[in-house]
């Protein structure tokens, strides 16, 4: 199977049906093709990271399908119960950087996925390889989404603690995001792939910024892209992810 953005001409292999995108018929054909496929281990060095908690606690995610696939194990770390969707997004990043500092993640590179809606077409050794080849002189690289989200005049938003500082810093970060020409203008923190040690470095600005703010974890990882611009990357042109927010049938080539 073959996939083409036809914006971009480009071959994503990493996708991510963020939002309503895993209810569209992009995704639900892809994961389709996908999982019928027979597939070979790869010989990956990597960590794989992602949540899990809550009403997927107990249950194969389709990550872990994808795991399956190629050979690898997911570490899952915890989700826990919290005061709403927007603040218990900041686990990823208080977590994730928890288990960095404690040694849980060794490697020199890390995938970080969302459990429930990424799955990869290739295996993470393609996507390597993908990697060096377009974005090897950047340290990390996002998915990129065709959705603006969070924005400031976001009802959960509106009458929240989040400081003028960081709703400042997002109105940065979205102004430059806008200047971009690819319809794919905007970093997803629900795909990433790149080395532990600036993930790190971005989870300490990150977790800087949360104060006593129930900001998801997007718009936090977004200022923290765009202070990082020199070494971290957003995809817009779907090199490598593919986020299936408004994507259409018509707007990719599908190669069975």
């Amino acid at each position: 199977m073959k996939l083409t953005v036809k914006e971009h001409n480009t071959n994503p292999i990493l996708i991510h049906g963020n939002g309503t995108g895993k209810e569209g018929d992009v995704y639900k054909e892809l994961k389709s093709l996908q999982f019928q496929k027979k597939t070979n281990p790869s010989n990956n060095n990597f960590t794989f990271i992602s949540w899990k908690g809550g009403n997927i606690a107990g249950r194969k995610t389709i990550f872990e399908e994808s795991g399956e696939q190629y050979g690898f194990k997911v570490l899952n770390l915890e989700w826990k119960p919290t005061d709403g969707f927007w603040k218990g997004t900041q686990q990823k990043i208080t977590q994730t950087l928890k288990a960095i500092n404690e040694g849980l993640i060794t490697t020199e590179y890390v995938f970080w996925c969302d459990n429930t809606d990424v799955f990869f077409l290739e295996s993470p050794d393609v996507f390597f390889e993908k990697y060096k080849l377009v974005y090897g002189e950047y340290d990390f690289v996002w998915n990129a989404e065709r959705n603006n989200f969070p924005t400031p005049n976001h009802a959960k938003w509106v009458g929240s603690t989040i400081s003028e500082k960081v709703k400042n810093l997002l109105l940065d970060t979205i102004e430059t995001d806008e200047t971009f020409t690819s319809s794919f203008k905007y970093m997803n923190s629900g795909a990433g792939f790149g080395k532990t040690s600036t993930l790190r470095t971005m989870l300490e600005y990150a977790n800087s910024l949360i104060e006593n703010s129930r900001l998801t974890d997007q718009g936090l990882m977004r200022i923290a892209q765009h202070k990082m611009q020199d070494k971290v990357l957003v995809d817009r042109n779907c090199e490598l992810f593919l986020c299936c927010w408004g994507v259409q049938p018509n707007d990719v080539i599908i190669e069975k």
